[in-house]
């Protein structure tokens, strides 16, 4: 197994888990970029990890007699293993989805070319927004080429004279679809230096979940982030090396298998939803995170915090919101709800009381006349349209 970055250390927690769940009796190596070691390996269940093109076509992999699974996207499914991969259009979808349910109209997609999990991500995210946007532009670069050709500073500064114009012409309330991390927190880095006043109200939104990224200005914290299905890639490669020991027969004969992404994980980059001024913006970021961190927030809170009356608070949410103040701090109390229903475990009461709701019975009340259904129809619902 490769343990390495974010799928690598997924992959292998979802492997081992199920391995223990199955009381397997045999001992799960995790080992580093030496794949051709791994594949000389003795008598052993099967390999998994994530492979290259180069790797998959090296004398070790066409040597070895045990089955191989790959769990890396970047290739695409690799001949003479099976091949356990992200449902990258389905990544696409959930992106758009999440965008859309905050209200963003206006969106700007950062990938990389020449990449199929990267076109499959887009062509996914395109299909979601349907209609929908009242525009959507797409900004394509051979990012990883342009690095490597030069310092840091210096390709921040190419990649930020290249994004200056599309920012400069695109609204305040656009949503970045960046087709993974690293692209994401460039996009953030680039915000925050040239375009500050876009702080809270440009949303961005990452694949992946790697929040360990830090660039040479910091790290970025409070990327919202689409989590793939890393930690069931791992323990579906390991149960079905546990049920066919050995077997690279079978293996050769499985067809790929897709997995659709585990959810959004929400942080203060989509946080609030749209809102083209930014001084609303960062009022809508400041209540979600005082939300986050358990405080029941008042419009009273708001306007001391952002020392304005509360006439000239409703005013400017009407304005820009279409609601009063308070009517959006209880539609940001139930999406908080819903958001707790469809990602956590936590009990109906530990939910409602994280929402700001002093009892459980006012989120049931709050949840049928607004969906119809109770809060835990609600969470299986959600869980089995998954």
């Amino acid at each position: 197994m490769d343990g390495l970055n974010a799928i690598g250390s997924r992959a292998t927690e979802g492997a081992l888990q199920r391995a223990q769940e199955k009381r397997c009796p045999w001992m799960v190596e995790v080992a580093g970029p030496g794949a051709a070691r791994a594949l000389e390996l003795g008598d052993c269940l099967g390999i998994l990890g994530l492979f290259s093109k180069a790797v998959a076509e090296s004398e070790a992999l066409r040597k070895t007699s045990y089955p191989v699974i790959n769990v890396s996207n970047r290739w695409g499914p690799l001949a003479g293993m099976g091949n356990f991969l992200s449902d990258d259009v389905a990544i696409g979808r959930e992106a758009a989805g999440h965008l859309m349910e905050r209200g963003y109209k206006h969106f700007l997609i950062v990938g990389e070319t020449k990449k199929q999990f990267v076109k499959e991500r887009i062509e996914g995210f395109r299909f979601r927004l349907g209609d929908l946007a009242s525009s959507c532009e797409e900004f394509a670069r051979d990012f990883l080429t342009a690095l490597h050709a030069q310092t840091m500073p210096s390709f921040i500064h190419q990649t930020e004279e290249a994004l200056r114009p599309i920012f400069q012409r695109m609204p305040m309330d656009v949503a970045v679809f960046a087709t993974n991390d690293w692209l994401a927190g460039l996009v953030q880095r680039v915000i925050l230096e040239h375009y500050p006043e876009r702080a809270h109200t440009t949303a961005v939104l990452g694949v992946d979940d790697e929040q360990h990224t830090s660039w040479y200005l910091g790290p970025l914290a409070g990327l919202s982030s689409v989590r793939p299905a890393f930690h069931g890639m791992g323990a579906a490669a390991m149960e079905w090396m546990m049920e066919h020991p050995g077997d690279r027969d079978a293996i050769l004969r499985e067809e790929t298998r897709r997995f659709p992404p585990e959810r959004v994980v929400m942080r203060a980059s989509t946080a609030g939803g749209a809102c083209p001024d930014p001084l609303t913006g960062r009022m809508i970021r400041w209540a979600w995170q005082a939300m986050q961190e358990g405080n029941k927030v008042q419009v009273s809170d708001l306007a001391s915090h952002f020392q304005m009356s509360r006439r000239t608070l409703d005013r400017k949410f009407s304005q820009h919101l279409g609601m009063g103040a308070g009517d959006y701090l209880r539609t940001q109390r139930l999406d908080m709800a819903v958001h707790l229903l469809r990602s956590t475990d936590l009990t109906m009461a530990e939910v409602s009381q994280r929402c700001g709701y002093s009892k459980q019975d006012t989120l049931s009340t709050i949840f049928r006349r607004e969906f119809d259904q109770t809060p835990m129809e609600f969470r299986r619902e959600s869980r089995n349209r998954v």
